[in-house]
């Protein structure tokens, strides 16, 4: 399954950022393009560990949002 990242890039003084718009609050941000995938699938991990979620339940969560989203725009 594939979910939407954003990311802002960053400049010499700036890291780039990351936001997860599929969970709530989750962002994560990196010095070095590169790692970003690194640092989002970090965010991602305590995400679901401080919330309490299976890599299923994550699934699920995002699902339901994204069909949330798609009856909303009809």
């Amino acid at each position: 399954m594939t979910y939407l990242a954003y990311v802002h890039l960053g400049d010499e003084q700036h890291a780039h950022g990351v936001t997860l718009p599929d969970f709530a609050g989750c962002f994560s941000a990196a010095d070095n393009y590169g790692d970003i995938p690194k640092n989002v699938q970090e965010a991602l991990e305590l995400y679901a560990a401080t919330h309490h979620m299976t890599r299923s339940a994550l699934i699920v969560m995002a699902t339901k949002q994204l069909l949330a989203s798609a009856d909303e725009g009809r």
